[in-house]
């Protein structure tokens, strides 16, 4: 067998032979262009081909070139291209000619497939059908032989190897290692019909020999995995990252996607961590789904996840225009070969990139899987950091879900911190304008529940200041204080008090203005993540605004001031003169039984003592609000035990100051019982001086008078104190500071905090809160103790009048007719009983009432001595001004001496504390003075 020349002869078949068997020796290359040229002039197949038929001539030799020069290089091209000439001169039908390029090209695209980092064959065509595949191996066995081949291994695997891929040197180990390296995803579901094996016919197989079988089946198992461009894979990642099934990378069913295990790519690590910002995309595109979710907060997460989409759309789009410009891998463009481009949902909206040339022959563009990395790498990290925040929004709605977002916004990544912020700005949006109405507004629209403001449908709709809404801390975002939170809460309530119950109207401005300006150009709450921003700032000036209106309305409109007044004269008994002209006229009505009474004409007393006194000249709103109640009878109860004088307010003033459920009828039940106390101490002390003139006839009673009237006097010493320490010390120095506040307020919320705190120094002053139960039992044995005494005054004083009767009518009658023994015998019997029972009785109650009294009294003493505050003590110290409790009761006297121990320290101790600085001068003065007299 002849040996291979160098082909320069003139049949051009015999030039192409010796192209396509370059590299082997051994080869006839007359007889190889003879079999050639038979199969190609049989060859209907090939001009069937659904692929390649449509091609014209010029088609095919430009990609015929751009195959050899992707496999060899420019020189093997320009030769092709000259052996192309020659045969175009040769008067053979066009028919042939084109077959005969097909085949070629077909060749030429069999060895690129061989060849790792093989550019992407641009027309798809379908591979080789059976009878193609015979064409095949008949040539190589003609050339090599029909017999089996006499020809050793190496050479067989030569030749093969050198037809195959048109002059390359790969190897075996090419194929070896691409077979290696090929990575199969498991459960993959590959395309079989884009993506069918090179088969060689079992017929044919058959036909060769044994020698070559292993050969063979290195040839197949090359052809079973298929290797797929950069620019081909490029394509199929452009469809991944818009979520798209592409030809190898498939869908997963979970957001995922997966690389075809058949499929043969260099950069493969690279296309898996590109194929990772598939799965984020779609994670992020099937939240983005507005109809699903509910709550305004919720839906601007999403409408912001949609403007991260719509940016990232573009970006790809601009990508997606890159790689599209790619022309085909060729060095001559022609007017016949435009660019190609990639068929996705973006190949609508391609950009013209001011930055991307314009390619040409001379510098055509590259974009490869690096450059793709490049920029995915960026978007990865974002969609890494929204997917973090949705996992971390699952299951919150409103606040919470803020707060769940605004842990993020301080994330160190410079390229993530926008992005998180424009989630949080399109979150607190609709957040911020349930603020805005409703402070502004006064109105709650919050169908979802996502606002902190929370409103109680259970309670009446008249209690809107204080129950009808309220804070839920959960639902507070986390950069939000809660301070703020109350100024908000307590800004809508002024303005819906101001709307709904006084019926006034409230005209925007100042600082509601602000807030709906703020409102209408689309504010939100990302200022606020900052400790110091305005938007707090507006938010607390606009509650003070709401606050001051609410408040001038009431005082001007509703007299809030006049009524404050109204309570403190009548119901904390401030109108001396009403309250003694009322008593007066009540005490024989009340002394009955609690049954007896009758409103009617308990309203009369009250009118007729509001006329007698200078009650008559206030306002007549505020006498109008004064009325008398009665509280629950029960048995043995008498006229004093249900007895309230009660100021009915409604409307506005009535949900400011709660005066019913108030304690001001506790507090005027407690000073009217020490009023009633003073006044019946009165009487006594009345009677007690009246007996002792007029029973002064009876001079067995001086002692038994002495000791009631001391009795009688401790027991005055300790009303007037009381009634002196209630009166100026609790009520009306209460009252002076809470009146110059509440002129000073400038908000309502502080008339009302100041109100209850004067409620409660009143409660604590009088011994009547909670933490005071033991001196409500010490006052109440005393109370028991004067009414003891009064009852057994009266008794008292009746029997002894009756026996001063008796002896001045005796007297009289021993004057006017004289006496006899029978009636000096009734005078003795008499005498003795009123000697021997009645004064002894007299003095043993009152020894009873007077050691009750004394130890009710030491033990109230006892307790105001250890009580920590100074008024109390002050008030014990008035009560035992002269020490004769302390004489007597040994406990108290070690209490005292020990509080004046304790007192005295303290004083000693704060004085030092005040002269401090004095004795320090002190000192530096007397040590100069010292080294001046050494001096001297």
């Amino acid at each position: 067998m002849a040996p291979l020349k160098s082909g320069n002869s003139n049949n051009p078949f015999e030039s192409l032979a010796t192209c396509i068997a370059r590299g082997n020796e051994n080869v006839d290359l007359k007889k190889l262009s003879k079999l050639a040229l038979q199969v190609l002039v049989s060859s209907d197949s090939l001009s069937t081909s659904n692929s390649l038929s449509e091609l014209d001539e010029q088609t095919l030799l430009e990609n015929i070139k751009c195959q050899i020069r992707l496999v060899n290089s420019d020189k093997h091209a320009t030769v092709f291209e000259n052996i192309h000439k020659k045969l175009s001169r040769l008067e053979m039908n066009t028919t042939t000619r084109l077959d005969t390029l097909k085949f070629l090209l077909k060749l030429s695209e069999f060895s690129a497939r061989r060849i790792q980092n093989a550019n992407v064959n641009v027309f798809h065509t379908n591979h080789l059908n059976i009878n193609d595949n015979a064409r095949v191996q008949m040539i190589y066995n003609s050339t090599m032989g029909t017999t089996p081949s006499p020809y050793p291994q190496s050479s067989y695997t030569n030749i093969g190897s050198s037809y195959t891929n048109l002059g390359s040197n790969a190897s075996r180990s090419t194929v070896m290692s691409s077979q290696k390296n090929s990575t199969s995803i498991p459960n993959s579901k590959a395309d079989n019909s884009s993506r069918k094996s090179w088969k060689i016919s079992s017929s044919v197989s058959k036909i060769n020999s044994p020698s070559r079988n292993s050969s063979q089946q290195l040839f197949d198992s090359s052809m079973s995995r298929v290797s797929v461009s950069e620019q081909e894979i490029i394509q199929d990642l452009i469809f991944c990252l818009q979520g798209i099934d592409g030809k190898y990378i498939k869908s997963d069913g979970q957001h995922g996607f997966k690389l075809d295990s058949k499929v043969q790519v260099e950069k493969r690590s690279i296309v898996l961590s590109a194929m990772e910002l598939g799965y984020l995309y779609n994670t992020i595109s099937a939240y983005s789904n507005l109809s699903k979710h509910k709550g305004f907060v919720r839906q601007g997460l999403v409408c912001a996840l949609r403007d991260e989409l719509a940016t990232y759309y573009h970006s790809l789009s601009l990508i997606h225009a890159q790689a599209s410009s790619i022309p085909p891998p060729t060095s001559i463009q022609t007017p016949s070969s435009p660019n190609t481009f990639i068929d996705s949902p973006l190949s609508e909206v391609h950009h013209n990139l001011p930055h991307t040339p314009t390619p040409s022959s001379s510098n055509p563009p590259s974009f490869s899987l690096t450059r793709l990395m490049t920029w995915a790498r960026i978007q990865i990290s974002r969609f890494q950091c929204l997917c973090d925040v949705l996992a971390a929004t699952d299951g919150l709605t409103g606040g919470a879900l803020i707060s769940s977002v605004a842990r993020f916004v301080h994330v160190g990544h410079a390229d993530l911190q926008p992005c998180v912020t424009g989630l949080l700005s399109a979150m607190t949006r609709p957040f911020f304008l349930l603020i805005s109405q409703w402070m502004v507004e006064g109105t709650l629209r919050d169908p979802h529940g996502e606002f902190f403001v929370c409103e109680d449908s259970h309670l009446n709709s008249s209690y809107v200041w204080d129950g009808k809404y309220r804070l839920s801390e959960c639902k507070i975002p986390s950069f939000m204080s809660k301070l703020t939170a109350e100024h908000i809460l307590r800004a809508g309530i002024c303005i819906n008090f101001l709307q709904h119950i006084c019926n006034e109207k409230t005209p925007l401005g100042g600082s509601r203005k602000s807030l709906r300006d703020l409102e209408t150009n689309s504010g939100d709450l990302l200022s606020m993540v900052r400790p110091c921003n305005q938007l707090s700032a507006l938010i607390e000036q606009t509650y003070a605004e709401n606050s001051k209106m609410v408040l001038n309305v009431l005082v001007t409109k509703f007299g809030l001031y006049e009524h404050l007044q109204g309570l403190r004269r009548y119901m904390l008994l401030g109108q001396g003169d009403f309250i003694h002209c009322l008593m007066k006229l009540l005490i024989a009505e009340l002394n009955k039984p609690a049954s007896h009474l009758h409103s009617a004409y308990l309203h009369e007393v009250l009118d007729a003592a509001i006329r007698g006194t200078n009650a008559q000249y206030d306002n007549k709103d505020v006498l109008a609000r004064l009325t008398i109640k009665t509280l629950v009878v029960s048995s043995k109860d008498l006229g004093w035990d249900i007895f309230v004088l009660d100021y009915n307010l409604n409307g506005p003033l009535e949900q400011i100051l709660r005066v019913k459920d108030s304690p001001y009828s506790t507090t005027f039940k407690f000073l009217w019982s020490m009023k009633r106390l003073d006044h019946i101490l009165s009487i006594i002390w009345e009677k007690q001086v009246f007996a002792t003139k007029h029973l002064r006839k009876l001079t067995e009673l001086s002692a038994l008078l002495k000791q009631g009237s001391g009795l009688i006097s401790e027991m005055v010493h300790f009303s007037h104190q009381f009634q002196y320490y209630i009166s100026f010390e609790v009520v009306e120095t209460a009252w002076q500071k809470f009146e110059s506040l509440v002129h000073a307020a400038t908000s309502l919320r502080t008339v009302i905090e100041e109100h209850k705190h004067f409620l409660r120094s009143i409660l604590e002053g009088t011994m009547q809160d909670e933490k005071s139960k033991h001196f409500k039992f010490h006052l109440t044995s005393i109370t028991r103790c004067i009414l003891e005494l009064k009852s057994l005054q009266e008794s008292f004083i009746v029997s002894c009048e009756k026996e001063l009767k008796r002896r001045i009518e005796l007297e009289t009658k021993i004057e006017e007719y004289g006496t006899n023994e029978e009636e000096q015998r009734r005078h003795e019997r008499s005498l003795a009983k009123f000697r021997t029972k009645l004064i002894p009785d007299m003095k043993a109650q009152y020894t009873t009432i007077t050691k009750s009294y004394h130890s009710t009294l030491n033990k109230f003493l006892l307790d105001l001595s250890t009580h920590p505050n100074v008024a109390l003590k002050l008030l014990a110290n008035r009560l035992d001004f002269n020490e004769h409790y302390q004489r007597s009761h040994t406990e108290l006297s070690e209490c005292v001496k020990f509080r004046r121990t304790s007192d005295y320290n303290t004083s000693i101790a704060s004085t030092l504390d005040r002269s401090g600085a004095t004795l320090d001068r002190s000192g530096v003065i007397g040590d100069s003075l010292n080294r001046s007299g050494s001096g001297l």
